[in-house]
C-alpha cells in the first residue's frame, strides 16, 4: 500500500535501482562535489553517551 504522504516523484525515485556504472566511494576517497568543511565534519566521530542511548 503506497504511503499517501509521499509525493509521487519521491516514491518513483526511491523505487529506482542503482545504476551499474555508479561507483562505490571508499571511505578515504573524498567526493569531488562535497564542500571541504562538510567532508571534514563527516569524518569526525561522535562519542556515544550511554545515558542518552535508548
Amino acid at each position: 500500500m503506497p504511503d499517501l504522504e509521499t509525493p509521487d516523484a519521491d516514491a518513483a525515485e526511491q523505487q529506482q535501482e542503482v545504476a551499474e556504472n555508479e561507483r562505490q566511494l571508499e571511505p578515504d576517497q573524498p567526493n569531488a562535489e562535497a564542500d571541504e568543511g562538510d567532508l571534514a565534519e563527516s569524518l569526525r566521530e561522535v562519542p556515544v553517551d550511554d545515558d542518552d542511548y535508548r
